[in-house]
């Protein structure tokens, strides 16, 4: 019977062989993988957080720096950080003033055990909240500084924002670009953009992640500013640009207007209005003409600053008139000649006679006569009909002529195009009213491309945070979405705890009923309590001791083998440092995770050594007890 019952000890002692680990494994898990602290454990034992903000974030910039032109998907940051004198430390310890690895470990240590204790069912309610603020402003503060440090606000004005400039000029205002560059230049420096965009960020960024309710900034040029590009337009506007400006837009209009009224043009015809206009400025240097553009430039470079709401010049061409009165003699007489060298020689003496005969009012020969010249007709016969001709164009100009913000209007349109004009009025807003921007703007730009109420999500969860409930009453959006999707999860968990102590109690149960049967006293039933438990003990302690440790070392190695960062590009250095990290990380966590396992089946086997000794000596003291008793 003893025998039999020592056969099912065994038999059930097999049994507990396999409920044994199972058992220490359950009871691991769940003080490993279940629990909120071992996470922010192993993040602070394993380094991550000096890893991340140290040695990963120094290779990344010393890759991005040392970096080619195609490796960046940006152009413009490539071309600084080629340009730049930056280094990676300067990188790293600009993103240290908003990011350290405390400030990184303090922002998400909190979060971890708020989430990871919701999940595994330690508490009802979880509360998540990053205090990103801080971090924000100090991460714009140091890539401030960094911009600084490294010439950036210098670069961005000689290759952005010049060119940009020169080509909307160009295009927009059909100026030339190295005059705009020019006024740019005095304006737009380095120092003011750094001040501008140093002022502005702040409270963009406390505004995004929730420290404040709203903003309103304003990016424009000072009365002082605005005064510097009136001053440079009117003294930097080329002369022969304002000649050329005011002979095609204003004397050429009004010219082309009188003369189409005369009624009576001498000949029948009159002289080209530019040709005019030009004979009318051809003298521009005089002193007259050379105050009236003085004065024309400085009301242009006011209104063009925007420091004037308009202009108006009354242009006075009565001195200009008189002195140009030989000179469109000359030109009236120069049309006269071309049209009589144009002229068929005579054939017969009626048809020179007639070609010679005045008329009133004169009109040109159909034929030159014979041995006449076209110079001695016109002196003869057409000296003073030049001279009228001459009187009457100038004559119908009018001594005085308008031009205003209206004219302007008109030429620009008229040069470049339709609508042209407004493109001035932008650039007059923003030199002389600045940039305005608040964040009803922001919102409204979010709302027309669909992302407001992603962007609403993203300040409400940094500015509140989130607060998941298992029973979904305090959850809103994303949190209640959060809260039903891990409520399966959480059910499973309860579950599992209560499957751990049901599998403690089932090896407990089958090694107390082995021993029970395998012994017929108390001694014996320890003994063969403790053999039962020794054996499973050491053969796990065994497997999952020096046999795991080889095993672990060989698939580290092997892991750090067959991973391929080819395709990490300019950033090799960088994967490859973040991939064995990763590797020797995650196996480092597997080797501290069987520590559990490794120390609980020495204990164990130590336990069950010790329950030997104390069954044999147990055993041994009744024995001499007995032998005491009888003799």
């Amino acid at each position: 019977m003893l025998t039999l019952r020592r056969f099912a000890a065994v038999l059930i002692g097999m049994v507990f062989a396999l409920a044994l680990p199972v058992a220490v494994f359950a009871v691991r898990f769940d003080q490993t993988l279940l629990s909120a602290n071992y996470y922010t454990d192993q993040l602070r034992d394993r380094g991550v957080y000096e890893f991340l903000m140290v040695d990963l974030l120094e290779s990344a910039a010393r890759d991005a720096l040392n970096s080619p032109a195609e490796a960046l998907e940006s152009s413009e940051a490539e071309r600084f950080l080629e340009e730049s004198d930056l280094t990676a430390e300067q990188i790293v310890d600009a993103v240290h003033q908003g990011l350290s690895p405390e400030q990184l470990q303090a922002l998400v240590e909190p979060a971890i055990l708020e989430f990871v204790g919701y999940v595994t069912a330690e508490q009802d309610e979880a509360r998540i909240r990053f205090d990103a603020g801080p971090v924000a402003r100090g991460l714009l503060r140091g890539g401030l500084d960094l911009l600084r440090q490294g010439g950036f606000y210098e670069w961005v004005v000689d290759a952005e924002i010049l060119p940009a400039v020169g080509e909307y000029s160009e295009d927009a205002l059909s100026a030339d670009p190295e005059f705009v560059a020019q006024i740019v230049r005095q304006v737009i420096t380095p120092g003011w953009l750094a001040a501008t965009v140093e002022e502005v960020a702040v409270p963009v960024v406390d505004y995004v992640f929730g420290e404040s309710e709203g903003f309103a900034i304003r990016v424009g040029l000072s009365e002082s500013q605005a005064a510097v590009v009136a001053s440079e337009v009117a003294e930097t506007l080329p002369g022969e640009e304002l000649v050329g400006l005011v002979r095609t837009h204003v004397l050429t209009p009004a010219i082309a207007d009188e003369i189409n009224s005369i009624e009576d043009p001498q000949l029948g015809f009159t002289p080209p209005p530019e040709a005019v206009a030009a004979a009318i400025l051809s003298d521009s240097s005089s002193g007259s003409i050379e105050r009236q553009l003085d004065s024309f430039a400085n009301e242009l470079g006011g209104y063009l600053a925007g420091r004037s709401d308009g202009f108006s010049t009354q242009f006075d061409f009565t001195a200009t008139k008189d002195s140009a009165r030989s000179e469109l003699e000359s030109l009236v007489r120069g049309q006269i000649l071309t049209e009589l060298e144009s002229l068929p020689q005579c054939s017969g003496q009626t048809d020179s006679i007639g070609a010679v005969a005045g008329e009133s009012p004169p009109t040109l020969p159909t034929c030159l006569p014979p041995e006449v010249t076209p110079e001695e007709l016109m002196d003869q016969s057409y000296a003073e009909t030049a001279t009228a001709a001459s009187d009457q164009v100038l004559d119908a100009i009018p001594d005085r002529i308008a031009f205003s913000e209206s004219d302007l209007n008109d030429a620009t349109d008229l040069v470049a195009g339709a609508g042209s004009f407004e493109s001035i009025d932008d650039w007059r807003n923003l030199v002389g009213e600045g940039f305005e921007y608040t964040h009803l703007d922001m919102r409204a730009d979010l709302e027309s491309a669909g992302d407001l109420e992603d962007f609403d999500e993203f300040r409400s969860f940094f500015a509140d945070g989130i607060v998941i409930s298992a029973d979904g009453s305090s959850s809103e959006g994303f949190a209640a979405d959060a809260a039903a999707e891990l409520g399966e999860f959480r059910n499973w968990v309860a579950e599992y705890r209560r499957g751990v102590l049901v599998s403690i109690a089932v090896a407990a149960a089958l090694l107390l009923i082995a021993g029970l049967l395998a012994g017929n006293t108390g001694p014996s039933r320890l003994l063969w309590a403790s053999a039962i438990l020794l054996a499973p003990s050491l053969f796990w302690l065994v497997i999952f001791w020096p046999a795991f440790e080889i095993g672990l070392g060989a698939a580290e190695e092997l892991a750090k083998s067959e991973v391929d960062v080819s395709d990490a590009g300019s950033f090799s250095d960088t994967a490859i440092l973040a991939s064995d990290y990763s590797i020797e990380t995650a196996f480092a966590i597997a080797g501290d995770f069987m520590n559990g396992p490794q120390l609980a089946f020495g204990v164990l086997s130590a336990l069950a050594v010790a329950g030997i000794f104390g069954a044999h000596d147990r055993k041994q003291r009744l024995r001499s007890q007995v032998n005491q008793d009888g003799s």
